[in-house]
Formats: C-alpha cells, structure tokens, sequence
C-alpha cells in the first residue's frame, strides 16, 4: 500500500490515521503527511499501525516534529521564534494535549516590542493559567463547553476533567500531566471576563473598576421598571384608566389606585440550606473582585451585609404563628466549621430571575437581619407605586419590618408608605399558619395578584442545588463567583423562555377571562333578579 497523501517526495510507509476520524477519512497516511496535514489541526490525536492492530498515544504528533506556531500564517516559521517549555499542556474538546510550541519573537512597528506571550496564545483563542511563561492552556471551545455543563449539569471541574483524561486514553495507562489547579485557575478568569464582556464593561469609560452595585446581573425584561421599559409619564393618570376604573364599579378610590396594579413588582423570598459553605481557605488568600458587583449583595465595608449582620449576632427571634422550619432554625447554633449555613435570596415573583444584589450567605439561621438587608438590597434602586412581598413566614417578618428598616443603612431605607408595600404568604405554605394568617396573606384575596403563587423561588432552588456538593468547600470568593455563573444562566435562560411563556400565559387568561365574565355575569344578573334591592344598595 501507499500513501495517500499528496506531499513532495512523499516515500514513507503508510502506517498513521487520525483517531475517530476527527480528519475525514479511513486512509493511512506516512509520517511525514499527517504531520503536514495536522499543522491546521493541532489538537488531532493520530495512531500508529504496528502490524497487528492500532497504537494511541497522547504525543504522537509531538514525537512526529509537529511545531505549532503562534503569531504566524500555518507554514510559517518565525525567524526569531522562542521555544515553549517541553511540557506544554493544552486542554481541548478532543482531550488533553502535549504540544511542542513556538512563540513570535518578532517586534512590532509601532511599539518595537515583542507580542506579550500571553497575547499570542489568547489570540489562537488558548487560555492561559498564567501570565508570565505560561505553559498550560485551556481551549476557549472546552471553557465554554465547561461553561455550559458546570451551569446547567452542576458538573463538577473534577469529573469534566476526568472525562477529558478518559477520553484521552481511557485505559489509564499512560495520565496525563496534572494540571487540575492550573484548570481552576483558568475557569475563575474566564467566569469573571465574561460576566464583564456580557455587561459591556469593556466601553464603559471607567472600565470595570466602575461598576456599580448589581451591574452585571442580569435583569428581568419583563419587570416594570422606569427609564427602560415603561413609557414617559407612567406615573401620571390616563384618562383611559378613568374609563376602566368607571366601567368595574369602583367608587370613591384614587384613580392611581387602579393604576398602580400595573406598575408593581412582585418579589419572592426564601432561604436555602443546602448552599452552605466551610471555612476553608480565607479573603486574603483568595480575594473577591467585585463586591457586589452580581447577585450577591454587598458584604464589606461599614454600610456592607457582614457589618450588619454582625450587629445583630446576639439577637433571639421567637415565633407565635408556623411551626416551619425557618423560625425554628433561626436560633440554630450548628454552625461548627461552616462559613455559611446557606442563602438567603430574592427573585422577581412573576417571571422567577433573580434579582441583583438579591443574595445574602446566612451565618446561623434563616434570621430577620439577614433577611432585611437582602430584600433591601434587592430594591435598592425600587421607583415603583406598589411592592408586594411573599415569604414563607411573612405573618411573622412584617411585624416589626419598618422598625428595623431604620436601623440599615439610609441607601436601603424604601421611598413608600407602609400601606404600599403587602405581604404575602406562597399558596404551599400557607395551610400549616394558623387561620387568622389565611385571610390577610392569602393571593387569593389580593387585587391584581392573577395566577400568581409566591412558589418560583422553590423552582429556582432546586435548579441550583446541584451545586452544593462542589461548592461546599471551595474558597468563599471562588464559591460566590461559581453560584453567580449559575444564577446568571437561569437568569438567561428565562429572559430567553419570555416570549413562549408570555405567549402562553396570555392565551390562558384570555379564554379563562371570558369564561369568568361570563360566569360573572350570568351571577349578577340572577342576583339582580332575586334581590334587585340589595344589588341597589350594595352598589
């Protein structure tokens, strides 16, 4: 048999193929053509016939002479090029890689400089671990396949690397390097410029160190929200809303009254105790960049969520209403070895996204001071008629609401009155109150509330507790930018599901709508009939 490959002088015996036939293609090739032919696919693993049957290695194209070259055309061999370290590792789609590397060692015209080796590399979209001498690097294509499964499969770094060493050679004989660190390094960088590149930090004058708390979250399009998606003069009344107010009967209210159910925002609270995190490593070793900055709120300096919550350490909270959970561990003293006993967090009620800054760590309990300053800071910015509030243990929370509002800092204090601000109860919970709670927190009862059940947050929970387990005992800073990747792709994933389930639900409502005026008024009119002088006087 010959050669099937095309090269100049080519003589060699045809004993080489591409492994799964990543280059179309069942034909053997000589050394010298698939080495060729692999320049444009570097990261190709080859086998060897050796008689008998098909030999894998990891470094065939590397034993081969296979030189890639950054900072030039393929084919072309920098004159001043410099040598990578021999044991240059690149984690690919394909697996893990030993490749024999040059880097440019040309000067610019217009600096006079050599191309930082660093640049090279993010050019040929490889990610570095390190800035200076780098000699691992990670495939922007495996970054964002990491992205993608760690997001939506809670899959670990450990097990994705795993399967990468496995697909590699899964007969484990011959491991490849460790650089299972060096990969961590290299995910934290990427979460933390994409979450920057995604909020277009990059044109903003300032840069990134001028972001704003609760910037490169994500937020709800669906949500009222003034300067965005309202249109001018939202506030002021319509004389259409006169009409409406007219035509159902309402007598002697506000016409802002009737307006206001269409500019309110709907916010769901909940703790979770499965995200908790142990006191491993520390801040100074591994600091966080951006406080604040995502869904987590803000933790240090004298207005931050730690200052206040340390304020309150020694504070006793009793229940007189539910038996739940919340109140319950309130108090609770398990904290052995624990930096964080779980989240506590906020969503917008209706469309279930989280809302910026709307996450707190809990550092005993499911406490009132947590929860103030996260709910708080999930309104920061709140320019709305109406905020309506549902929590598993609202009966006992609002209580003394307003009283302990004033002792947070004044950027949180809210700019309404009590009677604009409801509490309310998720239909689920409800039940297990005591009866005087079922009335006054029910939605059943509430103006404007639809369909709506205070029962997303429980939804969101579950999408995200397959993160316990791998973030338990990373680092504090490294689990807070983890947890935000995560609420941030369910963030992303709603905003994207918005047409089809507006969609859906307005096809709901409208024929539901017109079965229920029409029960509606089949009962007034029988009314009407039997007891024309109460439905007078009634009206």
């Amino acid at each position: 048999a010959s050669c099937h490959g095309r090269h100049v002088g080519c003589d060699g015996a045809p004993e080489w193929r591409c492994v799964d036939q990543a280059c179309f293609g069942e034909q053997l090739y000589c050394s010298q053509c698939i080495v060729e032919m692999h320049k444009l696919h570097p990261t190709h693993f080859v086998e060897k016939w050796d008689g008998t049957h098909f030999v894998r290695k990891r470094s065939w194209l590397q034993q081969l002479g296979l030189v890639v070259q950054l900072g030039h055309p393929p084919g072309v061999v920098c004159p001043y090029g410099e040598s990578a370290a021999h044991d240059f590792v690149l984690y690919d789609l394909s697996g893990v890689h030993e490749l024999s590397v040059r880097f440019c060692g040309c000067r610019t015209r217009a600096t006079g400089e050599k191309i930082e080796r660093r640049v090279q590399l993010l050019r040929a979209c490889w990610w570095p671990a390190t800035v200076h001498l780098p000699n691992t690097c990670v495939t922007f294509g495996a970054l964002r396949l990491f992205q993608l499964l760690n997001c939506m499969g809670k899959l670990s770094a450990y097990d994705f690397l795993r399967g990468l060493e496995l697909f590699t050679n899964n007969d484990g004989l011959d491991p490849p390097p460790d650089r299972r660190r060096l990969f961590m390094y290299v995910v934290r960088q990427w979460r933390e410029v994409k979450r920057h590149k995604r909020a277009k930090r990059g044109h903003h004058e300032g840069g990134v160190f001028a972001t704003g708390q609760g910037e490169l979250a994500l937020q709800c399009r669906a949500c009222p929200q003034p300067g965005w998606n309202l249109p001018e003069g939202w506030e002021n009344i319509d004389p259409f809303f006169r009409w409406v107010s007219l035509s159902l009967g309402v007598r002697e209210i506000g016409l802002i009254q009737v307006y206001r159910y269409l500019y309110c925002m709907f916010l769901a609270v909940d703790a979770n105790f499965r995200l908790s995190n142990h006191d491993v490593s520390s801040e100074a070793a591994d600091p966080l960049m951006g406080d604040g900055w995502g869904y987590f709120c803000k933790r240090h300096g004298e207005d931050g969520y730690n200052t206040h919550v340390a304020k309150h350490a020694n504070e006793e909270e009793l229940s007189n209403c539910s038996g739940f959970q919340a109140m319950f561990q309130a108090n609770s003293k398990r904290t052995k070895g624990l930096r964080a006993t779980g989240v506590v967090g906020v969503i917008c009620g209706r469309h279930n996204m989280w809302r910026p800054n709307g996450l707190g760590d809990l550092q005993v309990g499911e406490r009132q001071c947590n929860v103030d300053y996260v709910l708080l800071s999930a309104v920061v910015s709140f320019a709305l008629l109406l905020l309506i509030v549902s929590y598993d243990i609202a009966c006992q929370y609002s209580v003394k609401f307003w009283q302990r509002m004033q002792g947070l800092p004044e950027r949180l204090h809210l700019q309404l009155g009590e009677d604009d601000v409801w509490w309310k109860i998720p239909y689920f919970h409800l039940p297990a109150h005591k009866r005087k709670c079922h009335s006054p927190y029910s939605f059943h009862w509430m103006k404007g509330a639809g369909r709506s059940h205070g029962e997303g947050i429980e939804e969101n929970w579950s999408l995200s507790n397959g993160a316990a387990k791998s973030t338990r005992l990373m680092s504090s800073a490294s689990r807070q930018i983890t947890l935000e990747d995560i609420f941030g792709a369910q963030n992303y994933a709603r905003v994207l599901a918005l047409p089809r389930v507006l969609l859906r639900r307005l096809a709901v409502a409208i024929k539901e709508g017109i079965q229920h005026k029409a029960a509606f008024d089949a009962f007034t009119r029988g009314l009407k009939e039997a007891r024309p002088e109460q439905v007078n006087e009634w009206e």
